[in-house]
C-alpha cells in the first residue's frame, strides 16, 4: 500500500478506507511509513483513526510515538478515547512517563483506569514517597465521589419504596 494513497484518503476524509489500509498493512509496510502515521497521529482529530495509527505503531514497536501517546493521553480532546492509546503505549517504553499516568489511576473511566492499573502495576512498589501520597489523595478522593453518589442513589431506592 503506498503511503501516498493513505494521505489521500486522510486528507479527503475517507477515514475508513485509510483506516482499513493501515490495518491490513505489513510489519515492513508499515515501518517504512511510520514516521508519516506518527505525524498523523498528532495531527488527526478523529478518535477511530488515532487509534487505528496508535495500534499499527505499537505493532511495529516504533518507539517514538510513546511521548505523542503521552501527549495525546494527556490532551482534554481524548478524555472520552484514551483507553486505547494507553493501550498502545503499552507495546512501548514509557518507563520516564509513569508519574504523568498517575492521576489517571484515579480516572472515572473503567477501561482508562484499568489500562494505566496494567501499565503502571510494576512499578508502584518503587514510587517516591510525593507520587505515593499524591496518588493515594487522588484515589480517594475518587472514593468519597462513589460514596456519595451511591448515597444518592440509594435515597433514590428508598424514596421509590415508599
Amino acid at each position: 500500500m503506498e503511503k501516498s494513497l493513505i494521505k489521500e484518503w486522510i486528507e479527503s476524509n475517507e477515514i475508513e478506507k485509510a483506516s482499513e489500509a493501515i490495518e491490513n498493512l505489513s510489519l515492513e509496510e508499515t515501518l517504512d511509513i511510520a514516521d508519516f502515521l506518527h505525524s498523523q497521529l498528532r495531527e488527526t482529530n478523529n478518535n477511530f483513526l488515532r487509534n487505528v495509527i496508535a495500534l499499527a505503531l505499537a505493532d511495529c514497536r516504533y518507539q517514538q510515538a510513546a511521548k505523542s501517546l503521552i501527549e495525546l493521553i494527556q490532551h482534554k480532546n481524548t478524555k472520552n478515547s484514551r483507553g486505547t492509546l494507553l493501550y498502545a503505549l503499552g507495546y512501548l517504553d514509557y518507563e520516564e512517563s509513569i508519574e504523568e499516568l498517575l492521576p489517571l489511576l484515579a480516572d472515572r473511566s473503567y477501561e482508562v483506569s484499568r489500562e494505566t492499573y496494567n501499565l503502571l502495576e510494576p512499578y508502584l512498589n518503587n514510587l517516591d514517597e510525593m507520587s505515593k501520597k499524591r496518588t493515594i489523595e487522588n484515589i480517594e478522593k475518587l472514593i468519597d465521589e462513589f460514596e456519595e453518589e451511591i448515597e444518592f442513589r440509594e435515597h433514590i431506592i428508598t424514596l421509590i419504596r415508599e
